[in-house]
């Protein structure tokens, strides 16, 4: 038995780190973002507001790539270092997983004002609904 729970208003909080949404609506194939929603605290980059971030945007904001600055030593260099190939292996991690879309947080949570609405782009103005999936009630025994 699966349960849903979609909390009514999960943004009461402070979010001062944002939020991570995971969609497993299709448990083939989850999705999942992250989201600031006013601002990432300890950010050392900013991010735009509300909408669905990528674990590479969002990880960036706080461990952006390392400029050309020159390092104060060799060990604060091969520190960097390391911490960049850490930082790469957990966004690696996220490839290949589905971003969530813009219209999945606004029709999950349209009344909390931090999504703008979205049209769902999966849904025509026919009603001809064709063959489908038949209802899981005919499909039991």
């Amino acid at each position: 038995s699966v349960r849903v729970c979609v909390h009514s208003c999960p943004f009461m909080a402070d979010y001062d780190d944002g939020v991570t949404v995971i969609d497993i609506t299709d448990l083939s194939s989850p999705a999942y973002c992250f989201v600031s929603l006013r601002g990432l605290e300890a950010a050392k980059v900013r991010v735009p507001l509300s909408i669905p971030l990528t674990a590479e945007t969002y990880v960036r904001a706080y461990y952006p790539l390392p400029s050309e600055k020159n390092f104060g030593s060799v060990e604060e260099k091969e520190v960097n270092d390391e911490v960049q190939q850490d930082v790469e292996k957990h966004i690696s991690l996220f490839r290949g997983i589905r971003l969530i879309e813009p219209w999945v947080l606004y029709s999950t949570w349209p009344s909390v004002g931090y999504f703008k609405e979205q049209p769902n782009p999966q849904v025509t103005e026919s009603t001809d609904t064709g063959p489908g999936i038949p209802p899981l009630t005919e499909l039991c025994l």
